[in-house]
């Protein structure tokens, strides 16, 4: 949390632990948060990158392909 959001919002600072705690709270919700993100892509890579991403903007699969 920035000096300003700790001054506009004292009560947070003080709920999450004081400004370093809610540092640290921050960085590993981050980093959680990209590695579910990094998982995901690599799940859809492995399952047909093509194939899925046309799936999911058009709603259509092409026939002949196998839905798992």
């Amino acid at each position: 949390m920035s000096p300003a959001v700790a001054s506009a919002a004292p009560l947070a600072v003080s709920i999450l632990g004081g400004q370093q705690s809610a540092r640290t709270l921050h960085f590993v919700v981050s980093v959680l948060l990209v590695l579910f993100v990094l998982v995901h892509v690599f799940m859809v890579i492995l399952a047909g990158f093509r194939n899925r991403m046309t799936a999911m903007i058009t709603g259509r699969v092409r026939e002949g392909v196998e839905q798992a």
